[in-house]
């Protein structure tokens, strides 16, 4: 895979959009900051010096929040499925070995979903998922009277990932198309009943990381 369809499918930290809302979160901030400041400020020192230190932990607390969720790569949600055993730059190197085919659905109200697929891996919704540790595909209504619902790959190890919200009633055909592709998605009652309930998909996770304890065993797991 060439670096173009890399940087496509690992999001970068820092878009145009990205930019100007923490430009504009940012002043929000200061302002707010600003305005408690003088609405507490008075003519005893005791009283500036507290609105200044005040100023000055808002100020720190919203670049910090900046800090974490700008700067620190979202990208590494990437690393969802495997973060245990592999580090960002091995699976950065398997990644860069493997043939990757897209598969498009483009529905009028569900809109577009974009998987990408191979071999070994499938990404969706940003994240790695080694197709052996497929569990199955999860289709949940998105809330009790809601008229969506979302799609996702739960795997072996416990993880869900929501890749899709769709329309109910173009639910039936994309998800056909989905199984014509990956044999992974049986769409199976156990499974469904197994990650939706919470004391259970805790349990998968025990049970994975009891059986598979180190990166050689996660290797052999996932057919990598």
């Amino acid at each position: 895979m060439g670096i173009k369809e890399w940087f496509k499918m690992i999001k970068r930290i820092w878009t145009f959009k990205r930019i100007i809302l923490a430009i504009i979160i940012f002043m929000c901030t200061i302002i707010v900051a600003i305005s408690l400041q003088k609405s507490i400020m008075g003519t005893d020192k005791l009283q500036r010096d507290f609105g200044v230190a005040l100023l000055f932990i808002v100020v720190l607390v919203c670049l910090l929040y900046f800090l974490y969720k700008l700067l620190i790569p979202k990208s590494f949600r990437c690393m969802t499925v495997v973060k245990k055993y592999l580090s960002f730059r091995e699976l950065k190197d398997r990644i860069n070995n493997e043939s990757f085919s897209k598969v498009v659905i483009d529905e009028k109200k569900s809109g577009k979903i974009e998987i990408y697929y191979s071999s070994k891996w499938i990404y969706a919704d940003e994240v790695y998922i080694p197709r052996k540790l497929v569990l199955d595909l999860i289709a949940e209504r998105k809330s009790l009277y809601s008229s969506f619902e979302k799609l996702s790959i739960a795997t072996k190890n416990g993880e869900n990932i929501v890749f899709a919200i769709i329309d109910i009633e173009e639910a039936e055909k994309i998800i056909k198309s989905l199984q014509g592709i990956f044999e992974e998605f049986t769409l199976d009652f156990n499974n469904m009943r197994k990650i939706q309930n919470r004391i259970l998909r805790k349990e998968i996770k025990q049970e994975f990381y009891k059986r598979v304890i180190n990166k050689e065993d996660f290797l052999k797991e996932s057919g990598l």
